[in-house]
């Protein structure tokens, strides 16, 4: 049994096509519900229904029985489709960033590529700004100066400066 969350929030995005089901009492079988939908159960304890999705007899059941024990004061069912949203989480990588540094600052010294990384830190637009600049660069107080701090000072937030400052 999957808990999404609460129904005000969910309807309409990650519950579509949600429709009441006539159940009364504790279910005794599985409903037939339309091709690509799920069992959903509101589950409400006072501050507005809990969704949860019931993938067979048993779990509506447990859900049931937990009202019926007092955990809610009241328990609707439903049917609905579930939209899955996937998400992509960007964080900053190093492997990215490494490979920028080598793509435009092909003919940097060690040194200099060594500290674009660090000023970097994974961010990859850091990365870009950073070594299309410093391209040339032959020492790494070059880019120390470029940036404007030394690396000592030198924080992930402060990668976002960067961007901002050199991005056009």
């Amino acid at each position: 049994m999957e808990e999404l969350g609460k129904k005000d929030f969910l309807v309409g995005t990650l519950l579509t096509e949600l429709n009441p089901l006539s159940l009364f009492g504790r279910p005794t079988n599985l409903p037939s519900v339309p091709l690509n939908h799920k069992i959903i159960c509101g589950f409400d304890m006072g501050f507005g229904e809990k969704m949860f999705v019931c993938d067979n007899l048993e779990e509506m059941q447990e859900r049931y029985d937990k009202y019926a024990q007092g955990w809610a004061s009241r328990i609707s069912w439903y049917t609905s489709r579930i939209e899955r949203i996937n998400y992509i989480h960007l964080a900053p990588s190093f492997g990215i960033a490494g490979s920028i540094i080598n793509a435009e600052a092909p003919n940097a010294p060690l040194e200099v590529k060594l500290i674009l990384a660090s000023y970097a830190k994974g961010n990859s637009g850091a990365a870009k700004v950073l070594s299309v600049r410093a391209a040339y660069f032959t020492t790494a107080k070059q880019v120390e100066e470029l940036v404007g701090w030394p690396l000592s000072e030198h924080s992930l937030d402060r990668t976002s400066e960067i961007w901002d400052r050199f991005k056009n």
